[in-house]
């Protein structure tokens, strides 16, 4: 059948489709322009999908979604500490220097566990200063003496043990007040 020929089929109402009231109209061309528009609208819709979904990914930066720290281990009683710490004074496992800075840092460290003051990184001075830190002043202040002191040890303690002793019973007093 040559090109262009009309084929006749059945009747429409109406008539001819491509005439009358119904009639098909060809179909129309459109700017490209408007596909490009198309295509940026389909690309922000994604990116506004995916951008909740990105922040998913990246750490909080929020202390409510931050991770849990791991539990610490559990440590002995502070007052067993110092009963271990005295004990290797006494068999000369420590020096009485070391037994002092050791016998100092433990106090300091149970004083900020419980009295709410970080009596672990203050001064003498300071903890002279606060009423809450007073108590530990006064024992941090003995123990001072036989941690610092630049002479033999003897020399600073004649009698080598009452200052010390005095120091360890101060300390569990304090402490057996804390916990």
């Amino acid at each position: 059948m040559p090109a262009g020929t009309h084929v006749p089929g059945p009747e429409l109402p109406g008539g001819n489709p491509l005439t009358g009231p119904l009639a098909l109209l060809p179909p129309m061309t459109f700017n490209g322009w408007w596909a490009a528009l198309a295509l940026l609208l389909l690309l922000a819709a994604v990116l506004l999908a995916a951008v909740p979904l990105l922040g998913r990914l990246r750490p909080a930066q929020d202390e409510r979604h931050a991770p849990v720290p791991p539990v610490p281990a559990p440590r002995r009683h502070p007052l067993a500490r110092i009963d271990r710490l005295e004990h290797d004074w006494r068999t000369a496992r420590i020096p009485p220097r070391e037994a002092a800075q050791h016998l100092s840092a433990l106090v300091r460290a149970e004083a900020a566990a419980h009295l709410g003051a970080p009596a672990d990184r203050l001064t003498l001075a300071e903890l002279n200063a606060s009423p809450r830190t007073r108590p530990v002043a006064g024992i941090i202040g003995d123990l001072y003496r036989l941690e610092f002191s630049g002479e033999a040890w003897s020399t600073v303690h004649p009698d080598g043990t009452a200052d010390l002793q005095r120091a360890f019973e101060a300390s569990r007093r304090a402490v057996a007040r804390w916990t």
